[in-house]
């Protein structure tokens, strides 16, 4: 088997970014669904399976889920490098219930918390398991990638032997202001068809100042920095 490489989230830790700006331009078979169907047929010697929902499947899962499933990781993949991503508690848990409301959720964030399972906030237990199974285990923590994410990239790209790539400087799906929930919180609540709930959802974020679900919005650094050699991450 070649080289296996899994990023297992967590969720709302610049997943999407790592996902869309660097594994995918790797020349390695970059696998994102669950059932690992982009597998077929590809031939390079290096493997990277990258998906949130190894590490949270649901917002109301129970934390012992994602246990069993670096278990099961264990057994298909036993020599697998690792990369899990971490965030604030506090933060995590906001930017959860953001991503949440934007997929059509109506709780408040009370109850959204109620149903969480507060165990999934001890990211210190996750990761001193996955470093009992494993043998390299990355870890990075969210707000360093947001202070400077070529560092982190650079980081990432050298644990896994590979070239770092020529990268976009963009966000993806940032967080709902207070506003915005409340407007979306109300539209999922009401009986409106999908394509009609997608359009209004798209005037209120084109108010706001903020670009539809499912797209990016470009920061104002139109180069990245990577492209210019900032900190000396171009390799």
């Amino acid at each position: 088997m070649n080289e296996v490489i899994i990023h297992v989230g967590f969720p709302r830790t610049g997943t999407t970014y790592l996902q869309e700006q660097v594994f995918s331009k790797l020349n390695v078979c970059f696998i994102r669904s669950m059932f690992f169907t982009d597998w077929f047929g590809c031939r390079r010697k290096k493997t990277i399976i990258s998906h949130e929902s190894l590490s949270l499947h649901r917002y109301d899962s129970s934390a012992e889920e994602k246990f069993a499933v670096a278990d099961a990781l264990k057994r298909i993949f036993p020599d697998a490098k690792i990369i899990v991503g971490i965030r604030d508690a506090q933060s995590w848990l906001r930017s959860l219930y953001s991503q949440y409301i934007r997929e059509g959720g109506t709780k408040t964030f009370d109850e959204f918390y109620k149903n969480f399972d507060k165990q999934h906030l001890d990211f210190d237990r996750y990761i001193s398991h996955l470093r009992s199974l494993f043998d390299q285990v990355f870890v990075y923590r969210f707000e360093d990638f947001k202070r400077d994410k070529y560092r982190i990239i650079k980081e990432i790209c050298d644990f896994i032997d590979e070239p770092v790539p020529v990268i976009d400087d963009i966000r993806y799906r940032p967080s709902l202001t207070e506003r915005q929930i409340r407007a979306y919180r109300l539209i999922n609540s009401l009986p409106f068809p999908n394509l009609v709930g997608r359009v209004i959802r798209y005037v209120i974020n084109f108010v706001s100042h903020s670009q539809p679900q499912g797209e990016y919005v470009k920061e104002r650094k139109k180069k990245s920095r990577m492209e210019e050699g900032a900190d000396g991450c171009m390799v």
